[in-house]
């Protein structure tokens, strides 16, 4: 059995009271795992969803969807992209590379 101690800071001695040090962590910091979700606007129309995968420069593409006109098969000037960052990646970074 552990016996408080009294001399010590009180947080040393409660459960999940170095909560707001895991918040901390570096991976939080540089947007590690954080998903971004874009809706693109005024695309030419040769516009395919894999330019869009290219344009955004990141490793985890989570969907690229670009509307096109069923009859003429080009972009109609509107997409969307799903991305997830990765270490070192910020979303300055992508907004950047699909300006």
């Amino acid at each position: 059995m552990k016996l408080m101690n009294q001399t010590s800071n009180i947080g040393d001695n409660i459960p999940g009271a170095g909560a707001q040090e895991f918040w901390k962590k570096e991976n939080l910091v540089n947007e590690e795992g954080r998903t971004l979700d874009f809706d693109l606007h005024k695309l030419p129309k040769q516009t395919m969803g894999s330019d869009i995968k290219k344009a955004a420069g990141v490793k985890h593409v989570i969907s690229s969807e670009v509307d096109i006109n069923n009859f003429t098969g080009d972009c109609i000037g509107a997409g969307r992209l799903k991305v997830r960052l990765s270490k070192g990646e910020t979303e300055e970074g992508v907004k950047a590379n699909l300006a």
